[in-house]
């Protein structure tokens, strides 16, 4: 059974709050920007997605890290993957 929505955004935020432990991942509005509000270079995006990829058994496609801009962006693309799935 696939993890629910509550527990995709608690996996995804303690994700956030792990890598970068000297931001308050909890004040992230669902629809901040990720890359802005955590000052993201390209290779911190990297580490979330093998850290999503190791946790979560998903495997996520270069191409679709573009999706994974805010919290709310990448709880929906997570869901629908997992589903998929």
């Amino acid at each position: 059974m696939p993890p629910t929505r509550t527990e995709l955004e608690a996996a995804f935020r303690g994700i956030l709050a792990d890598l970068f432990p000297d931001h308050d991942v909890t004040a992230l509005g669902d629809d901040d920007d990720l890359v802005e509000a955590l000052d993201l270079d390209s290779m911190a995006q990297i580490d979330v997605v093998l850290e999503i990829e190791r946790r979560l058994g998903l495997h996520i496609p270069d191409e679709e890290l573009t999706q994974l801009t805010t919290v709310r962006a990448s709880v929906d693309y997570l869901e629908s993957s997992l589903q998929a799935a």
